[in-house]
């Protein structure tokens, strides 16, 4: 039977404000796990922003912000030739509810697939 390498990667959490710091610490931790070897790499619940929510959910460029960020991950997926695994809120049908996304390494999927249309009223 063939065996899978995964990494699962502990992150320190912080506040929605600190996010640009958390984006650069989850992107450094996905490399770091694909060079020791790992096949999918599992980052922790709220990954980005972070857990306090409520100040960046209320911003209107937050769904974009989010699917920005999301194209990174998937691109950085791509490029380490890994698989990640990710908890981050999504944004559906006018609400932020919490989720998680795998990403395949084969960069098969547009963003868009995993948020759907987003509409502002």
């Amino acid at each position: 039977m063939p065996r899978v390498r995964v990494c699962c990667v502990q992150l320190f959490a912080r506040d929605v404000n600190d996010r640009e710091r958390s984006l650069k610490e989850a992107l450094e931790a996905v490399q770091r796990a694909s060079s020791s070897g790992g096949e999918i790499v599992v980052l922790p619940e709220a990954v980005y922003p972070g857990y306090v929510l409520d100040r960046w959910a209320r911003d209107s460029a937050s769904p974009d912000e989010a699917k920005q960020v999301l194209a990174l991950f998937q691109e950085k997926a791509r490029i380490c030739g890994v698989y990640i695994a990710l908890g981050l809120p999504l944004f559906r049908g006018g609400d932020w509810l919490s989720g998680a996304v795998l990403m395949d390494r084969c960069f098969l999927r547009k963003v868009s697939d995993f948020f759907g249309i987003l509409t502002r009223g």
